[in-house]
């Protein structure tokens, strides 16, 4: 059995040996040049709100020439969301990306702390004394990445690129269900407010009879 155990542990100090140089060698991992260009993600939106710019300074004249009626404010809508949406994914790839590089370290360092102590002849009590170290090494990488500056800026900016998205989204299907006889958000708490109002001149007028 102790064999049998001995072989199953050489076997996986193997495969993060070789996770290990397959991450610190550049040839072989596609995602190195990007680890070590942290403003990748910068240089992409910087790109595209200019491609957008020059794409609104291009059409925008023609646009201004548009009878301003309900198709137009539709397009517009359209237009605006969609800018929203391609923001938002390139912000919420830069913080996947953040999350996914931390992870990669963690790994990472697993993989240094067998081959560690495989060359002291050491081994770990079972897959779940295993288990146990990754969660605690991840807990540490994850919890200095979330303690930084620029994960809380990215963050911030994806949860208000989420929160614009969510209002234009919403703004976008009442219209499209104005027709419709459904009652719409909007309609709702309108109704909400009304009750709420007249709950409260109800109270007023009854402490002053």
């Amino acid at each position: 059995m102790k064999n049998t155990d001995q072989l199953y542990w050489v076997s996986m100090m193997n495969n993060f040996k070789n996770m290990n140089n397959m991450f610190a060698n550049n040839s072989q991992n596609p995602w190195a040049d990007m680890m070590n260009n942290t403003d990748v993600f910068g240089t992409m939106m910087k790109n595209y709100n200019d491609a957008y710019t020059t794409a609104q300074d291009a059409f925008g004249p023609m646009s201004k020439m548009m009878t301003p009626n309900a198709n137009k404010k539709d397009m517009d809508a359209m237009a605006e969301l969609m800018h929203l949406n391609n923001q938002y994914n390139i912000k919420n790839a830069e913080m996947m990306y953040m999350n996914y590089t931390t992870g990669m370290k963690a790994m990472q360092k697993i993989g240094e702390m067998m081959q560690e102590k495989f060359s002291k002849n050491e081994l770990f009590k079972g897959m779940t004394a295993l288990y146990q170290e990754w969660l605690n090494t991840s807990d540490k990488v994850f919890v200095a990445l979330f303690e930084t500056d620029e994960y809380s800026k990215v963050q911030g900016e994806v949860a208000a690129l989420s929160h614009k998205l969510k209002h234009a989204t919403a703004v976008m299907m009442e219209k499209a269900m104005e027709n419709l006889p459904v009652v719409t958000r909007t309609e709702m708490d309108e109704l909400y407010k009304a009750f709420y109002d007249l709950r409260k001149n109800v109270y007023n007028a009854g402490k002053e009879a």
